[in-house]
């Protein structure tokens, strides 16, 4: 059985994931995209939609874990949490690999 501290620990990493997923998103901003070829606007266009998709699984995780603690119910293996949770990993782990190609592409242009 889950416990406090374990959805606690979960709501912790979540938030470190979003703000590294809104930092990632802030780099983007700061591009110059006017000059860039059609394979790195592909690259630049999934890394923002998978770091967007992050940061709103985030605050879905986030919200559902409120509500939990509020209620005294900490089961890790909640769908609300879970899935939100794995989408937050997952489109967060693809949006910096996909940005991390488009900086290859653009290094190597």
């Amino acid at each position: 059985m889950a416990t406090q501290k374990g959805l606690e620990s979960a709501v912790k990493f979540t938030k470190h994931v979003m703000t590294l997923s809104g930092a990632g998103i802030a780099f983007i901003a700061s591009l110059d995209i006017h000059t860039i070829g059609y394979y790195q606007r592909i690259f630049l266009v999934a890394s923002i939609v998978l770091l967007a998709l992050a940061l709103a699984a985030g605050l879905l995780v986030w919200s559902r874990a409120a509500m939990m603690l509020s209620a005294r119910h900490y089961s890790l293996e909640d769908p609300f949490l879970k899935w939100p949770g794995l989408v937050n990993l997952f489109s967060f782990a693809f949006g910096v690999v996909a940005l991390g190609i488009y900086v290859g592409i653009k290094l190597a242009s």
